[in-house]
Parts: C-alpha cells; sequence; structure tokens
C-alpha cells in the first residue's frame, strides 16, 4: 500500500495550486491578467501591437473588479473601427457586459482634447439612444436608461455636448446634436434651427447620397412642428 499512498500525496501536491470555482471549473487568475493586458498597452507600438478584443478585454475585467478604465482605454476603443465602420465601442463585450458603467465612463470623453474622441463618444450616445426600442437589447436599454435617469443630470454631459455645438468639427457637431436630443433634454428649441442651417450650408444637393438628412430626421421628429417652421423660413 505505501507506494499507492505516496502516489496519492504526489498527485495532491500537484494539483493543489489549482483553483477551482464552485463549479468544480479552474478560476482564471484575472489580476495577472489585468497587469499582463496593462503592460502590453503601455509598450503598444507597430512591433508589438494590442488588437482591439485585447483593449476591450482589459476594459471589461477593470470594471468586472470596479476598477478605474485609463481614459487611453477608452478612447482606443472609441478609436478602433468596426466592420460595419463604426467605433469600435458599440459592439465591444465591455458596453454589452457592463452598459451603465460604459454610458458613466463616456461622460468625461465628451470634453476630451481630440475632436475625434469627443465626436465618436457623442455617435454613441446618439447611436443608443436613437435605435427604435423594438431593435435594442437588454444592454442598449439598461444604457439608455442611465442616460435618461443620471447622466443627463449631469452639468459635464450637457454643457459638454452643448460646447461640442459650437465647434468646428462636422461629426462633432452632428453627433452631439443628436445625443442631445436623443437624451430627451429640452434642447430641440436651440438644436433645430443650427441643424437647418448646418444642412443648407453643409448637406451635399443630392438628399440620397448624404447621412446628414437622415440624422437630420431623427432631430427634427422631436419637435415637427418647429422643424417645419425653421425648414420653411430657409426655404
Amino acid at each position: 500500500m505505501k507506494p499507492f499512498c505516496v502516489t496519492l500525496v504526489l498527485v495532491a501536491a500537484w494539483v493543489s495550486p489549482v483553483c477551482l470555482s464552485a463549479s468544480g471549473q479552474p478560476q482564471h487568475d484575472d489580476s495577472m491578467e489585468i497587469a499582463r493586458l496593462s503592460q502590453k498597452m503601455d509598450k503598444d507600438s507597430p512591433q508589438h501591437p494590442i488588437n482591439q478584443g485585447e483593449i476591450d478585454r482589459l476594459a471589461s475585467l477593470l470594471a468586472k473588479h470596479n476598477r478605474p478604465i485609463p481614459v487611453e482605454v477608452l478612447s482606443r476603443l472609441l478609436l478602433g473601427t468596426s466592420k460595419c465602420d463604426f467605433s469600435y465601442f458599440v459592439i465591444s463585450n465591455f458596453i454589452k457586459q457592463y452598459p451603465e458603467r460604459a454610458a458613466a465612463d463616456l461622460i468625461p470623453l465628451l470634453a476630451h482634447k481630440d475632436a475625434k474622441v469627443r465626436a465618436r463618444a457623442a455617435a454613441v450616445f446618439a447611436r443608443y439612444g436613437t435605435r427604435p426600442e423594438e431593435h435594442r437589447d437588454a444592454s442598449q436599454k439598461s444604457f439608455r436608461r442611465f442616460v435618461r435617469t443620471n447622466a443627463v443630470k449631469t452639468d459635464l454631459f450637457v454643457e459638454s455636448l452643448r460646447a461640442n455645438l459650437k465647434d468646428t468639427d462636422i461629426a462633432l457637431r452632428w453627433s452631439s446634436a443628436q445625443a442631445l436630443v436623443a437624451s430627451s433634454l429640452p434642447q430641440a428649441g436651440e438644436i433645430v434651427p443650427l441643424v437647418v442651417a448646418w444642412l443648407k450650408d453643409e448637406a451635399p444637393a443630392v438628399l440620397e447620397n448624404t447621412r446628414a438628412w437622415n440624422v437630420a430626421g431623427n432631430i427634427f421628429s422631436a419637435d415637427p412642428a418647429l422643424a417645419a417652421k425653421h425648414i420653411l423660413r430657409v426655404g
């Protein structure tokens, strides 16, 4: 029996370092993965790039453990492009798994020094706010609910979007206008005349070839009568 006992001891010693979850499955060490991905982010270069999936995983793990997510991580998710030629942020696991955290962390980026980051952040708020209710999944509904019950009460959210309406960057102005209306803020009175003027000055002559008219339609739907009044005035 001695050899058998020794074998059991050796086997027990070999398996003891493995941490098992309640289900009996090995438990991943999130802290080590966060450290690995953070280090890879810090050393990111053309020779040793970090991909969007890894940045997404880093953001998700930090959110899982309620840890701060660096602005650089959020910016890279916003500036990354998905297959549908939109911000990677909207298809990320981060926003799907932690929609309210994603919405809260996006608010400061509306005042980011980079206009493209501000535009992408505003576009996420606009996209999630204007999508028809029947086309929203659970995470999108949670994101929208957080915006309408929490974000709209913060000066940073409202004032950053309003300040962006005056920016020279066209994409930033349009996405900020749409985000304000999508958030159900009482801003239609000041936004509709701006959008009518933008359409006159910036939209190409062939209506079906411009996304601006689709965005304008979403904005005008907040107050059709006011929109019609200003459009007729311009005409």
